[in-house]
């Protein structure tokens, strides 16, 4: 039987109220006409700070005891544009919400669902700021921290996203094991790049698993098409896939919608979807695609 996760000892809260003022003031965009989405409610001292600014806040705490502690102090300081759920955020249909910004200290065990019910679902999140582990943070961004990862590039299509501030271990209690970053996205508009297709020709192109740039591309186009591909965009054969930047990316995305065979593109379909699939299978339950 899997052990059941104490959720009270998941999550690193910030001792200080003037940093979380410090940080929604800087680095958020938020207004007194947003609606913000908090994963992760803790003690409050971030969703007390948030109820200041925005007009209304939701924010989800999933242990029980925090749930009722919390909801006794928003009644005792008669708060009344917080509305506290006692639910599994990545339950929650955010699709049903009007469009709406995030603000959260999250917890790091649930980063990668978090990060993708976010991102990846449908709804109309338009930017936000989260808490994450430094490692997990550079790999949901990829470049210009490391090379990019299948995950990072499906994100970049979408969305603008960066470290905008470094933690002290000692801003937390309990300290945490690892360095801790705030990350921020904000929404780009996408229209001409199909993303489920993009997503498609991403995914198997990166699981063929081929040395270098050339071998990759000749696992899906022609000579002739890997040769167009590589004068267009001034690639090295010997790069790897994960060299490529997301521009590189629409690039090679845009050339394959011009010259890529029907036939092809029924290869290509669903490839996505296989691959968390397997991921899922892999993982006990938990998708986690890089």
């Amino acid at each position: 039987m899997e052990k059941k996760i104490n959720i009270k000892y998941t999550q690193n809260f910030v001792q200080s109220s003037s940093l979380i003022r410090f940080l929604i003031n800087k680095f958020s965009n938020i207004s007194n006409d947003d609606l913000i989405v908090e994963v992760g409610s803790g003690r409050g001292a971030i969703t007390f700070e948030l109820s200041k600014i925005a007009k209304q806040v939701i924010t989800y705490e999933l242990d029980s005891d925090i749930y009722i502690t919390l909801k006794d102090k928003i009644k005792k300081d008669n708060i009344t544009n917080i509305q506290l759920k006692n639910e599994d955020f990545l339950l929650s249909k955010l699709n049903t919400l009007p469009s709406f910004k995030v603000f959260s200290n999250i917890p790091f065990y649930l980063s990668a669902d978090i990060v993708r019910k976010l991102l990846l679902e449908n709804n109309k999140l338009e930017s936000g700021c989260i808490f994450l582990e430094n490692e997990a943070a550079m790999r949901f961004i990829g470049q210009p921290y490391r090379k990019e990862s299948l995950l990072s590039l499906v994100l970049k299509l979408n969305w603008n996203i960066k470290i905008v501030y470094n933690f002290n271990r000692t801003d937390f209690f309990p300290e945490p094991n690892a360095d801790v970053v705030l990350i921020s996205f904000i929404k780009k508009e996408n229209k001409i790049i199909n993303r489920s297709n993009f997503q498609d020709l991403l995914a198997y192109l990166f699981n063929q698993r081929k040395a270098n740039i050339k071998q990759t591309l000749l696992s899906l186009f022609s000579f002739t098409q890997t040769k167009v591909i590589k004068n267009s965009l001034k690639l090295n054969w010997e790069q790897s896939a994960r060299d490529l930047n997301i521009k590189q990316w629409q690039d090679i995305f845009i050339i394959a919608t011009q010259h890529l065979s029907k036939e092809k593109w029924l290869t290509i379909k669903g490839s996505y979807q296989l691959l968390n699939n397997n991921k899922v299978k892999q993982t006990k339950g938990k998708g986690l695609i890089y």
